[in-house]
């Protein structure tokens, strides 16, 4: 199996190696346990409430390792879709509703030192 090369840019403070490792390493250890993706969105398996279940998880114990898991569910939705009209888009900034704050209130896009959004 060839290894996952990730192709970042600066700052590399934007994305952790660990996280997207510990992804891969999971469905790794996952697939002789539950088999295809696949077979298992097929049978039913619900990614959407899967990542509910995860970040849940991590909220009551502080674990994040839940984290991993709720990403790789979005993951598998992203891969097996089940929104009828699924597909990707990219968008821009105009379009984000920014970041929410621990105070309930949401932070507007940052402007970065080139002028650009980021």
């Amino acid at each position: 199996m060839a290894d996952l090369v990730l192709r970042g840019g600066q700052p590399s403070t934007q994305y952790s190696r660990e996280f997207l490792q510990g992804m891969v390493s999971r469905m790794l250890t996952s697939y002789p346990k539950y088999g295809h993706i696949k077979d298992s969105v097929e049978k039913g398996m619900d990614p959407l409430g899967e990542i509910r279940a995860r970040v849940n998880k991590y909220r009551a114990t502080g674990n994040t390792e839940w984290l991993i898991d709720a990403a790789n569910y979005c993951m598998i939705e992203f891969m097996h879709p089940s929104h009828q009209d699924a597909h990707f888009r990219a968008t821009d900034s105009s379009e984000s509703d920014g970041r929410a704050m621990r105070d309930g209130t949401r932070h507007a896009k940052h402007a970065d030192q080139m002028g650009g959004d980021m």
